[in-house]
């Protein structure tokens, strides 16, 4: 039996919360290192009898005082179904605002995780930072839980081979520059994009590449381009293809951000299904074409890439 899914917004004074194990932060792409943390949340949450939690922010504490949009490596979907698969059972997200800015460290730790969300357990990276100036740290959690009945445990940063962090905004410098190869591996997992499949202008049907249409949020970290990918939530097996990630510039101007997935050896009537896109190999760059047969062509040698990537390594 699938265990429930609890998702929560807005902390109330009067929420009802069950005793819970939590970690806090943005989590965005949810990679190794962050995995680390909710491997050992869910571990321990499980030993005691608590509920396996995660509390985050949004907007992006960084995005709210710099007031700039920050570029996201998953959106929100992606980010709760990763969570799920990973043992969270209750996703928390609070607004943050000037009222949340101005909470102390103090009063975060007695007043929200304490009294309202009934933390019994925080698990955090080392270097975790709270409150108003960020005055909160690790000592500060120990000190409070210490005659609160909290407990606090910090996991020290993930590095790879050659002993740089694994962290999120390393992960979105790499995905911005077009290495999804390198982004995977620091992921543990495949970059992917999920979402229904909508109508889109049925060109490429004309042209002889129908393709499936996600619509994308406009903050993606991932670069523009034409990607090897596999296709999830079809069948059975993983679908090879090859998909365009842009705003299509040869056909209109000021363009929904798309990803545009062509099947290689496959028909299917996907509209409205929920399938999920991993991006394995970028292939080229987003390019403006004169006319339809140019942008054929390259479509055509950008099919040949894929089935070559797929034959040399595999599905």
């Amino acid at each position: 039996m699938k265990e429930k899914l609890y998702i929560s917004r807005h902390i109330k004074p009067n929420d009802k919360f069950k005793p819970c194990a939590i970690t806090i932060g943005n989590f965005d792409g949810i990679h190794l290192g962050h995995k680390k943390i909710l491997a050992c949340l869910c571990n321990e949450a499980r030993n005691r009898g608590l509920l396996p939690s995660i509390l985050t922010f949004y907007p992006h504490p960084k995005e709210y005082f710099s007031g700039q949009k920050q570029k996201n490596i998953c959106g929100i979907r992606d980010k709760i179904s990763i969570l799920a698969q990973q043992g969270i059972r209750q996703i928390i997200i609070n607004k943050f605002n000037k009222e949340t800015a101005k909470i102390s460290a103090e009063s975060f730790i007695k007043d929200y995780l304490i009294n309202i969300l009934k933390v019994r357990l925080v698990i955090v990276g080392e270097d975790f930072r709270f409150g108003y100036n960020r005055t909160g740290d690790i000592n500060t959690l120990k000190k409070i839980g210490l005659n609160s009945g909290l407990e606090t445990i910090s996991i020290e940063m993930l590095k790879d081979k050659e002993y740089c962090n694994i962290s999120s905004s390393r992960i979105r410098s790499i995905l911005t520059k077009g290495n999804i190869g390198s982004a995977n591996k620091l992921l543990g997992r495949n970059f992917s994009i999920s979402g229904h499949v909508i109508h889109g202008n049925k060109i490429g049907r004309t042209i002889g590449f129908p393709t499936m249409n996600l619509k994308i949020q406009q903050d993606c970290a991932v670069s523009t381009g034409v990607y090897a990918v596999l296709v999830h939530g079809l069948k059975n097996e993983s679908l090879p293809g090859v998909a365009f990630l842009g705003t299509r510039k040869t056909l209109e101007n000021n363009g929904q951000m798309l990803l545009e997935t062509y099947l290689l050896d496959e028909k299917v009537n996907a509209y409205g299904e929920i399938i999920s896109v991993d991006l394995i190999m970028k292939l080229r760059d987003e390019e403006k074409f004169t006319n339809i047969s140019t942008l054929v062509k390259a479509i055509e040698r950008d099919v040949q890439n894929a089935r070559y990537y797929f034959l040399k390594y595999g599905l």
